[in-house]
């Protein structure tokens, strides 16, 4: 069985810069071999007809959604599978959602007001697949390329951990290599959590309190510690700047 799907996909009457329908699209990609596709339209805020984004949100919710549920109900036949995606943006800069459905953005109404940055963690936070589409395309819609994200972070690949490099499964290399091939050129942040447990997490011992807090000097030394790992990751690839 070939596993060729696509991903990334637009149809009329949800995504204004579509050129096909949906019947007629499906059944393209359906004669194409291809296994199945992910209809990731156009969201509540991008490149909708006038007439949709007028709408209240729950109506533009179901608008949304109901097409992708007429994909499944036209499309879906022995070997081939439709499943639902979006794809939202910000001043040119567009993500493909994966995971989110028609439930949970009922129940999430202030996303219409949320920061993209702030709804983007919530709804990775949720499980939700996120995917940056086309971060380096040029128009003259686009004032300038964001890459996202800008932090990073080491972690055990379970949750978001924060913890200090070389403490998670990341590989430093894959890191620095992957931001060189791309030509990346701006900065980002190394974001690490509490180096200590916060106090107020450690269990008390009531005979004694001298060494439940870490001592100054301590903290200080954890800080530098951090400083020479980022000096040394970032020298490594020659991009360390005095």
């Amino acid at each position: 069985m070939a596993y060729l799907y696509e991903t990334h996909l637009h149809t009329l009457p949800v995504s204004a810069c579509a050129r096909a329908e949906l019947r007629e699209t499906l059944e393209c990609y359906r004669q194409a071999g291809y296994a199945g596709v992910f209809l990731t339209n156009h969201f509540l805020d991008s490149n909708i007809d006038r007439s949709i984004r007028e709408l209240p949100y729950h109506q533009r919710i179901d608008y949304y959604f109901d097409s992708c549920e007429e994909g499944r109900r036209i499309g879906e036949a022995p070997g081939f599978s439709v499943f639902p995606g979006i794809e939202m943006g910000y001043g040119g800069t567009d993500f493909l959602v994966y995971g989110i459905d028609r439930e949970w953005c009922h129940a999430h109404e202030d996303m219409d007001r949320m920061p993209k940055s702030q709804l983007l963690e919530l709804m990775r936070e949720q499980g939700a697949l996120l995917i940056q589409a086309h971060p380096f395309r040029e128009s003259r819609s686009i004032d300038h390329i964001r890459l996202f994200p800008r932090h990073v972070h080491d972690n055990l690949g379970d949750r978001d951990t924060h913890l200090m490099p070389y403490a998670g499964t990341m590989n430093p290399d894959a890191l620095m290599r992957g931001l060189r091939d791309i030509g990346y050129q701006g900065y980002f942040t190394f974001e690490v959590g509490n180096f200590f447990l916060p106090l107020g997490q450690r269990r008390e011992f009531l005979r004694e309190d001298k060494l439940r807090k870490p001592p100054l000097a301590l903290r200080k030394k954890a800080e530098e510690l951090l400083y020479e790992i980022g000096r040394e990751i970032l020298s490594a690839y020659g991009l360390y700047e005095c």
